[in-house]
């Protein structure tokens, strides 16, 4: 939700959820917008057939953020991606942006307590989706390397289990 605000909300704006609390919060918080029929909110669960559960809205774009590191086969679930793109009637190019956590080397107590299975390294990334489609554009771009120092130091050396509000305060910045 602190994301989703920012979206732009062309034709159709679907935000999905599979934590019943935040799926709770997203309603809430864009109550208004899906009044107005400008948003939809869809309590989804990516280890099951995503393909099943958005396929009838003919989509362009798939956005998340930091979720696919939470979902153990992950290259599944990009597949389905691909194939809800593949199979949308939208017009237009399809789009899968996904922001997740690099460096398989940071990967440390804090990465275990949040549920994640993996940090991603661009090389890997590109093979998943080089062995959907081997005709797949991959992009990748590093986001926030500034807070991988103190992420690393924080959950790798100190093997903290919790942020403290410095901690905090710096990442936000």
């Amino acid at each position: 939700g602190n994301l989703s605000q920012w979206l732009p909300k062309r034709d159709l704006l679907v935000l999905t959820e599979a934590d019943e609390p935040l799926y709770a919060y997203l309603s809430d918080r864009f109550q208004e917008c899906v009044e107005k029929g400008e948003l939809q909110i869809l309590k989804i669960d990516l280890d099951h057939s995503f393909v099943s559960q958005v396929q009838h809205l003919n989509v362009d774009t798939l956005i998340s953020f930091n979720v696919m590191e939470h979902i153990k086969d992950d290259a599944g679930a990009f597949r389905e991606q691909v194939k809800v793109l593949t199979e949308s009637k939208a017009k237009g190019p399809k789009r899968i942006i996904a922001v997740i956590p690099a460096h398989s080397f940071a990967y440390g107590s804090f990465d275990k307590l949040f549920q994640h299975f993996r940090r991603y390294e661009a090389r890997e990334l590109k093979s998943i989706f080089k062995d959907i489609d081997p005709k797949i554009k991959v992009k990748t771009w590093y986001f926030n390397l500034l807070s991988l120092p103190g992420w690393v130091f924080a959950g790798r050396v100190m093997k903290q289990t919790h942020f403290n509000s410095l901690q905090l305060k710096i990442m936000e910045k």
